[in-house]
């Protein structure tokens, strides 16, 4: 244990942070973004994937809007859910991110044309 420096409060040390393995979460997010979109209930894992587009390094959101977008090309009925959190990548400070948001998107509205 780590004293820490305000107060004699003993602090548990820290746990490693995702940012440390970024290569692991692009590859774990590949992976969903391949098989996720075919299982019986592939809307469990939006959730998961939008946190990383929240909470991650740029590799790891730009891995996490590529697997979003699998799924809305894969999986039609959640087009909808999954073009209203591309939106929001839109916004990103990453020109990758928000590229590959903005793919999507364009692709998308042409298909449902």
């Amino acid at each position: 244990m780590r004293r820490d420096a305000q107060s004699t409060i003993a602090c548990p040390p820290s746990p490693p942070q995702d940012c440390e393995f970024s290569y692991l979460n692009v590859q774990i997010l590949h992976l969903l973004g391949v098989e996720g979109p075919r299982t019986k209930e592939p809307a469990r894992y939006i959730r998961y994937i939008y946190n990383r587009t929240i909470l991650e390094n740029a590799t790891v959101r730009a891995a996490a809007v590529s697997s979003l977008a699998r799924f809305g090309a894969v999986a039609e009925e959640l087009a909808p859910r999954i073009t209203i959190l591309l939106k929001r990548a839109l916004f990103d400070h990453d020109d990758e991110v928000c590229t590959g948001g903005l793919v999507f998107l364009v692709l998308s509205s042409f298909r449902h044309r």
